[in-house]
């Protein structure tokens, strides 16, 4: 009888998985990811056509610069707003637990492959995010910290040369340019 009534529940055609603020925050991330990846890129690749062609179109080398710096300020208001969200706010706090990784993941995520490689006929069932999607959100999230403090170090250079031996500017200098190379992968919708 139980299965009957089971059966029978209606299944809403739309669920609301985010609030106004959650939304928000998701498209105001689009902006500023993707104006830093432009102006990036365009560094990135100044000797080529592609580098040539993005800094003409933002309006030269220097105003590229400052285009990015207003960019990442943007993406550093947004992470603070970010971390406040999930420390001080009851629904925010309940989606960061939602998005800790367990051991479960791994396995969800194997039998998430063996589904999109046709091996298994059934989705399987996941809690409020899949294991990509709480991948994706742990990726962009340090990758946002990774590139903040890089871009710091990149920002005031002449400052982090007294304190940092100069490999290390080397590094942070690569670390920064390749993991902005890597940002567009936060664009794309994980899987429901």
């Amino acid at each position: 009888m139980s299965a009957d009534r089971d059966s029978r529940r209606s299944i809403p055609d739309h669920v609301r998985r985010f609030s106004a603020a959650e939304l928000a925050q998701h498209w105001v991330l689009m902006v500023p990811l993707t104006v830093l990846a432009l102006t990036g890129l365009a560094l990135f690749a100044a000797d080529t056509w592609l580098g040539r062609t993005l800094i003409a179109a933002e309006g030269g080398i220097e105003a590229r610069g400052t285009i990015h710096r207003v960019a990442a300020v943007a993406l550093m208001i947004l992470t603070g707003w970010h971390f406040l969200y999930v420390v001080f706010t009851e629904r925010g706090h309940g989606q960061l637990m939602a998005m800790k990784l367990h051991a479960s993941d791994v396995r969800g995520f194997g039998r998430l492959v063996a589904y999109y490689l046709g091996r298994t006929e059934e989705l399987p069932e996941f809690g409020r995010f899949t294991p990509l999607q709480k991948l994706q959100y742990w990726g962009a999230g340090l990758g946002s910290l990774m590139m903040i403090g890089t871009g710091l170090v990149l920002w005031f250079h002449t400052a982090a040369m007294m304190v940092v031996p100069k490999w290390v500017f080397d590094v942070t200098t690569i670390v920064h340019g390749y993991e902005g190379l890597s940002t567009p992968s936060v664009w794309r919708r994980a899987p429901r």
